[in-house]
């Protein structure tokens, strides 16, 4: 039985926001509506245009239902519809329709099922189902375990930009799993994925500089990827905060601080998410 939580971890909502971003400028009134919150307008847009066979339009009510948005929630409805666009070949629908089965979210849990789902989603080049897919082979859930296959799933996802994936090439590097151990090449995907605002990469970054861990050892640095991913709420780098600011120096201390509000300042301005340190 898989642990429902942990998988759907992976994220609807992760799924649709990226959709709805990605269309936003050329489709209907719907995708206008939606965006205001006005979920009932979405649905009456949306309604037609889905039952006229429209995929785009499938998935995103499909979508509403999952959510209960304009409409009572009905997980049973969101996987009819994510299950016609599915039929269409939307790697959308496909991958909500995986996590769906791996969740056991409105249809029978099925892990295979999701796997042959995330098959075809990670062909047609989504990197979220190749990250998902590659957790998969990875953890032996549905398939596998192949360290091997699942590193190669996750470093596509890694390489087109994903946060959690590039944070998990990182692990894998560390780990020596599905690829030879690099403490150099684990920092490099640590710092790719910190540089995005992902906190668990940002403490983990941390905590290698403090101890030299696949790159020089600097304090200055492991202060100020620590400082923001303890302003995420990371535990670790909380923890890890008080440590080092009760040894490093006034002057240190000020220096990690000027660089951490630096890199949120850039993060925030390519669209990622930061807390700069006080």
């Amino acid at each position: 039985m898989i642990h429902a939580p942990t998988w759907r971890g992976l994220g609807y909502a992760i799924a649709v926001a990226l959709s709805l971003s990605g269309h936003a400028a050329t489709a209907d009134d719907g995708y206008a509506a939606f965006a205001r919150g006005d979920y009932a307008t979405a649905l009456t847009e949306w309604q037609p245009l889905a039952e006229r066979g429209d995929a785009r339009a499938q998935y995103n009510l499909g979508y509403l239902y999952h959510e209960g948005f304009g409409v009572a929630k009905d997980l049973a409805k969101a996987v009819l519809w994510w299950q016609r666009a599915a039929e269409q070949n939307l790697g959308d629908a496909q991958h909500s329709l995986a996590l769906a089965y791996l969740a056991g979210d409105g249809v029978a849990q099925d892990a295979q099922k999701a796997v042959a789902l995330l098959e075809r989603a990670s062909i047609a080049g989504l990197p979220r189902s190749q990250y998902t897919l590659g957790k998969m082979y990875l953890h032996g859930v549905g398939v596998g375990p192949e360290a091997a296959r699942a590193a190669q799933l996750i470093l596509v996802a890694a390489e087109h930009g994903d946060a959690r994936a590039q944070y998990n090439m990182g692990k894998l590097y560390r780990d020596g799993l599905g690829v030879e151990r690099s403490p150099a090449e684990a920092t490099r995907w640590f710092t790719a994925s910190a540089s995005q605002g992902y906190a668990r990469a940002q403490s983990q970054l941390g905590a290698r500089y403090a101890r030299g861990d696949g790159t020089g050892s600097d304090d200055v640095q492991a202060l100020k990827w620590t400082l923001l991913a303890a302003e995420q709420g990371d535990e670790v780098a909380r923890s890890n905060r008080s440590i080092m600011l009760s040894r490093l120096s006034e002057a240190q201390v000020s220096e990690a601080k000027r660089q951490a509000i630096a890199a949120c300042k850039e993060m925030l301005a390519s669209g990622r998410g930061c807390t700069p340190p006080p």
